[in-house]
């Protein structure tokens, strides 16, 4: 039996995307404290209050819609809110993609 990892695939077109990911680096990479990215997973810091459950689970939910082989848990706790992003090998490299900041999303120097 061949057991094939699931594809790594977003259904927004390159507009809807471009779109995402600029909303996502206004709204949410501001607060970003801290991150880690491995084999698949993602764990994202956000400082509270200026990130709640609220915004991450319409994150969640707009996400979902477009890249189903992601698993979403997030944690709270006092002065942060946690969420980790799993999926196949690589697709870690989506996320840090989607949450990079406005310099290095630009430059390309930086990652």
């Amino acid at each position: 039996m061949d057991q094939t990892a699931p594809e790594i695939f977003c259904s927004l077109s390159s507009v809807e995307l471009r779109d995402r990911k600029a909303d996502v680096r206004e709204s949410l990479t501001p607060h970003l404290i801290a991150s880690s990215y491995a084999r698949g997973v993602s764990h994202l810091a956000f400082a509270r209050p200026e990130v709640s459950r609220v915004h991450l689970e319409h994150l969640i939910k707009l996400e979902q819609a477009c890249c189903p082989f992601f698993h979403f848990e997030i944690r709270e706790m006092d002065t942060e809110v946690m969420l980790s992003i799993s999926g196949p090998e690589g697709s870690e490299d989506f996320v840090r993609d989607l949450f990079a900041s406005q310099r290095s999303a630009s430059c390309g120097c930086c990652g």
